[in-house]
């Protein structure tokens, strides 16, 4: 399709309000300079070439014939330049290195390193003009999401904490949930990895404070927060009271409480996984750890290690006692683990746990980490087979799962977004709890198919002989043949609300997989750094989708005085130590 003049201009420039149209005043997407031009376009070409370049015509119609047919109409100008940016070579530069740091988690002193320019195929900066672009790029980036959020209208917030070994600085890592109203589609930007405002005082006042300036960054506040998803502590209990708004207890962290409680509850459980502790403690040792290496090569084909468990995380004592059902004859054939060895009733009563629970447990923990496959009302399902198994789990897990245990900081809010998922009418009580859910601005969203995803679950967890893993298996199988016979009536009874199943998500663990991340960026040796550097590269790493050359290009003019200068050989930055 040939593309005419005037459809070029339509695509380079814009006119940002109708004052701007009346006079006939022009605003150029790269450069954002602004042009008058009532009658021809003149002014508008030259400026084209000296802005965009002299073949700005042929890049177009390139780009253009290089698109789908039924993708890419410019007579409906709906082509945008966040797809096509013509950038100088020193923005296209600096997008490269700038993904390279914050994508591979690369030191920004390797930028200085001779071997690294010599084989990196791109001209580079030196590390202080390379650290300024990344933090204004960061800066940048705050618009687009900004413009998704307003646009979505109403947000969930998802927050946690992390302090990594070594380093003095606690962070709290904050997500915003929102459905694009333009494609129905869950996003989940990150807003900010930062310390409290007053790192003196981690109570809800402080948290409040980060909350509500961070939100300003994005040009919200506490009324575009529908609810926010944390772990069930008593800090955030506290501002969700202080604050106004719902709080969704973490349901991995709900069934990590539970299954503690379990395990310290069931006789004769803590006592063979303490054995078992100091038994994989000891074959960790060096030289048992070297025997038993050898031994497990000549049994298994591959070495083995011992794993020893996380006291804070159930998951860990899991795979502690997988791991020792797998080699248990190759530890017991190590004559220095001798002495450690387990008594042959602390081996039977791990092995019967294994099998009879913690693969129920663990099949029902992989669920719950898949936002697509989980939301609050199969969350719902499952607590609930849970309390009514046989198998006396009720009591010492009831505080941590029922649906108005004491854990629970907001049960109304909760049960309201239940009954939306599930058609049912809400009390008055709950109606007024999730009147932040309901619709405004945006057209009526299609149907999550909550139970589709959910059926993917079902076979995440393959075959197994574990009754608890199977009857987690058939509840989620019959969640998805209830949402979908329920599907139309569900539209009817509620649908007022936006998907909420979607929206409100059941657990926090994006922040948990951001901090995994942030361990390969806060290395031992880059304790020291700034703690605005590590938001950037971190914020720049987890929101590919909202920057792009033009954002770098932003980036670069928005401190033009910061020039960059390839051949001056100029030291690491303070918050850098060469490895």
């Amino acid at each position: 399709m040939k593309i005419a003049k005037r459809d070029a201009i339509s695509f380079y420039y814009e006119k940002q309000t109708m004052e701007h149209k009346a006079a006939g005043i022009w605003t150029c997407k790269k450069c954002k300079q602004t042009k008058k031009c009532k009658a021809g376009y003149s002014n508008l070409y030259h400026h084209l070439e000296a802005c965009v370049g002299m073949d700005y015509m042929v890049s177009l119609q390139t780009f253009v014939d290089n698109q789908p047919s039924t993708s890419v109409r410019i007579s409906k100008k709906q082509l945008a330049l966040d797809s096509f940016f013509l950038g100088s070579p020193k923005e296209l530069r600096a997008l490269a290195w700038i993904k390279w740091i914050c994508c591979r988690n690369m030191p920004i002193c390797e930028i200085d390193n001779p071997i690294t320019r010599e084989f990196a195929g791109v001209e580079a900066f030196n590390s202080k003009t390379i650290r300024k672009y990344i933090i204004n790029t960061a800066r940048e980036c705050e618009s687009s999401i900004a413009k998704a959020l307003k646009a979505a209208g109403v947000i969930t917030l998802i927050f946690d904490g992390w302090s990594c070994d070594g380093a003095s600085t606690h962070y709290v890592g904050m997500f915003a949930g929102y459905i694009d109203p333009r494609t129905s589609e869950y996003k989940e930007p990150l807003l900010a990895i930062q310390p409290c405002l007053n790192e003196e005082d981690m109570g809800a006042d402080s948290h409040i404070e980060l909350f509500e300036s961070t939100l300003a960054l994005y040009g919200l506040d506490a009324g575009s927060v529908a609810c926010f998803i944390s772990d069930n502590c008593a800090t955030n209990k506290a501002i969700s009271r202080e604050w106004g708004v719902p709080m969704v207890g973490c349901a991995s962290h709900r069934l990590n409480l539970a299954v503690n409680a379990w395990i310290n509850n069931e006789p004769g459980l803590t006592q063979a996984l303490k054995s078992l502790t100091t038994f994989m403690s000891k074959a960790s040792c060096l030289k048992a750890a070297a025997a038993l290496r050898v031994q497990t090569m000549d049994t298994h084909g591959k070495c083995l290690k011992a794993k020893q468990n996380n006291e804070t995380r159930w998951t860990s004592v899991m795979d502690m006692v997988d791991r020792f059902i797998k080699i248990e004859a190759d530890l017991n054939a190590i004559p220095s683990l001798r002495p450690y060895k387990l008594s042959k009733q602390d081996s039977k009563l791990l092995h019967d746990t294994y099998h009879a629970h913690f693969v129920g447990f663990r099949h029902i923990t992989k669920v719950l980490q898949d936002p697509m496959q989980c939301d609050l009302a199969l969350v719902r399902h499952l607590f609930d087979m849970l309390l009514q198994e046989d198998i006396d789990y009720e009591d010492c897990m009831k505080q941590y799962l029922r649906a108005n245990a004491p854990i629970v900081a907001s049960p109304e809010f909760e049960s309201g977004v239940v009954k939306i998922l599930n058609g049912e009418v809400l009390t008055t009580v709950e109606a007024a709890a999730t009147r932040k859910l309901k619709k405004t601005r945006q057209p009526t969203l299609a149907a999550r198919s909550t139970a589709a995803t959910a059926a993917q679950a079902s076979g995440s967890g393959g075959a197994t002989r574990s009754t608890l893993s199977d009857k987690a298996s058939a509840i989620i199988h019959k969640h998805k043949k209830q949402k979908t016979a329920g599907d139309e009536s569900n539209k009817k009874a509620n649908q007022d609300y936006v998907d909420v199943g979607k929206l409100v998500a059941a657990t926090s663990n994006a922040c948990e997989r951001l901090f995994s991340e942030a361990k390969y960026v806060m290395v031992p040796h880059r304790r020291g750094m700034d703690p605005a550097l590590f938001e950037a590269i971190l914020f720049l790493k987890k929101n590919l989708e909202y920057w792009n050359i033009r954002t770098v290009a932003a980036g670069i003019r928005s401190s033009p005085d910061e020039e960059d200068d390839e051949d001056d050989e100029e030291e690491a930055d303070e918050d850098e130590e060469q490895p």
